[in-house]
């Protein structure tokens, strides 16, 4: 018996999708495959964000602030998560959401998670919180992360 070729091993799940992969096929099919820490916590990257941070603090003080006092996260993790998540909103964001998350609902492996978050996402829509057009991800399970979280917007 022969050992599988690296292209052949599984990666294990995508983080939005679940799908098990090739490693070869996972990087183009799956932009929300968990990425390298190495990749993730890119010395040059953290302190290019971490010095418009200060900026950031200082430019959205009045709303960071009163977004920390009404649900008790300090601002400067509010600040690092925009930072991380969307590069402070710079983060290229092509999906729509609803018809990401009404596929992953109806044909995806978490069917259930995705049906909470596609039913979330259409009451926020259905108040006028956004608009069908703003309302984008890179993937659809990004859309349930730090960045927006439907069930508890």
């Amino acid at each position: 018996m022969t050992a599988p070729s690296p292209a052949s091993r599984s990666t294990g799940p995508c983080r939005s999708c679940s799908r098990r992969e090739p490693a070869d096929a996972a990087a183009e099919r799956c932009p929300g495959r968990i990425p390298r820490p190495r990749a993730y916590f890119n010395e040059k990257i953290l302190a290019s964000l971490a010095a418009a941070g200060h900026q950031k603090l200082t430019q959205w003080h009045k709303t960071l602030t009163a977004i920390a006092a009404s649900y008790g996260v300090p601002a400067p993790i509010l600040v690092a998560i925009w930072a991380k998540e969307t590069g402070y909103g710079a983060e290229h964001l092509p999906k729509r959401v609803v018809p990401a998350l009404a596929t992953e609902a109806f044909i995806g492996l978490r069917k259930d998670y995705f049906r909470g978050q596609l039913i979330a996402a259409l009451q926020i829509l259905q108040r006028g919180d956004i608009t069908p057009d703003q309302m984008r991800a890179s993937w659809p399970a990004p859309w349930a992360s730090p960045r927006s979280c439907p069930p508890s917007f």
